[in-house]
């Protein structure tokens, strides 16, 4: 196991160099929340062992547009890792996971409470053979409390915590985020929380439980929602792209689509008034403050929206940045591809992979200054690195491999997975 405190060791051959090189993941992970995590570790150099099922592998092999047959939603989320099957209905399966979890720094799950628990593959069982090591474990609910054994998905998670409640538009049906941020927030709390055990086990040597719900993290994301219900002991109601406390804050309506503007503090508000050719606005009463502004919005709002629609974003934008005013055009996913500063960031990267070909995905959004970036690794195929992992980190033998085959516990083959 790698003591983080100490200095990264050396990647091994076909390992991504990294703040996190040497640390080795055992994934029992599938679909979003826990591949998005295990996804941005293996981003920062850890070696990512990922466990597939028999025949299938990952339920996301088989979502999303596809390249050749192979879904682009899982090769996305399982860049950088290796791929190896093992049946964990099978005794054997569970035998050699718990052999490959001795081996590994850190464990990470998204099956429902207690399904590790009756394979043996718990942190409690895990412990036994691997007194250090670190166990995250994401889910819907949580390991406890009355929804805990209840399923979920992206959409369950923002529904139950008023993350729909808040958005879309007044008068309209209840709205999903269209990020799946139910999942992803799931994984970014299980990233942050993995970072700082394995920091902790550097200072005292011990592993630990990790309990992330997508509840729980949905809510987190909630927080000055929450804060102002128990203030005002009312319930928010979605807003659109505004703000319910800030005006002017929101899109607006150009010539060719929407702006955003966010001219909320006394001196955007002033330069806006300026910017659009009504510096009377900036002495009209109804809207000298932001108190009044929100209190007047409608009034100001159709005011505004009668100049802004006369030129295009490009035009409004140029302006408002001679300013310095916050604002964005709200742009379509292609037009954010080919951004000049998208492409400055490095956030367009592709992998070649084996049957898709050249895939083109989002880039790593985490830099380190004075660092080269290796080129990612793409997806595996199912059980591509199963006789690799065998032999290279248990030391079995041929024999041995053909045994655990024998007995269903494994399958060989770096070959498409069966829909």
């Amino acid at each position: 196991m790698t003591d983080i405190s100490a200095e990264p060791s050396t990647s091994g051959a076909g390992e991504l160099a990294g703040p996190l090189s040497g640390v080795r993941v055992l994934d029992f992970t599938r679909v979003l929340a826990g591949p998005f995590a295990t996804m941005m570790l293996g981003d920062l150099g850890a070696e990512i062992i990922k466990i597939e099922r028999p025949g299938k592998g990952d339920d996301s092999r088989y979502s999303g547009p596809k390249a050749n047959g192979e879904s682009t939603h899982f090769i996305t989320a399982n860049r950088n890792k290796k791929s190896v099957v093992l049946d964990l209905k099978n005794p054997e399966g569970v035998r050699v996971a718990r052999e490959l979890a001795a081996k590994c720094d850190v464990v990470v799950e998204n099956f429902r409470p207690g399904v590790m628990a009756r394979l043996g593959l718990d942190y409690e069982s895990l412990r036994e053979v691997n007194p250090g090591i670190v166990v995250a474990s994401i889910s819907g609910f949580g390991a406890d409390g009355p929804m805990r054994d209840r399923p979920a998905f992206d959409v369950i998670a923002q529904a139950m915590t008023g993350a729909m409640s808040v958005t879309g538009h007044p008068g309209q049906p209840p709205s999903r985020l269209g990020v799946a941020m139910g999942d992803l927030s799931g994984g970014l709390y299980a990233i942050i929380a993995i970072l700082a055990a394995l920091r902790e086990r550097a200072v005292t040597g011990r592993g630990a439980a990790i309990d992330i719900a997508m509840y729980d993290s949905m809510l987190g994301l909630m927080h000055y929602y929450l804060t102002d219900y128990f203030l005002t002991g009312k319930d928010p109601g979605p807003v659109g792209s505004g703000n319910p406390s800030i005006v002017p804050y929101g899109a607006y309506q150009a010539k060719d689509g929407d702006i955003i503007i966010a001219a909320f503090q006394t001196q955007f508000w002033r330069r806006l008034c300026d910017v659009i050719g009504r510096p009377d606005l900036s002495r009209d009463e109804r809207f000298a403050t932001n108190d009044l502004r929100v209190a007047n919005k409608d009034e100001l709002t159709e005011i505004l929206q009668e100049v802004l629609v006369t030129k295009t974003r490009a035009e409004w934008s140029a302006a408002l940045d001679e300013a310095d005013i916050p604002n964005a055009s709200v742009q379509k996913v292609s037009e954010v591809v080919v951004a000049p500063h998208t492409e400055a960031r490095g956030m367009i990267e592709q992998v070649d992979h084996p049957i898709a070909g050249v895939v083109k995905m989002t880039g790593r959004p985490i830099k380190f200054v004075g660092r080269d970036r290796e080129p990612l690794r793409p997806s595996p195929m199912l059980g591509e690195h199963t006789v690799e992992v065998l032999r290279g980190l248990l030391d079995y033998t041929d024999k041995d491999i053909d045994g655990l085959v024998a007995s269903g516990a494994t399958e060989l083959g770096a070959v498409p997975a069966e829909v």
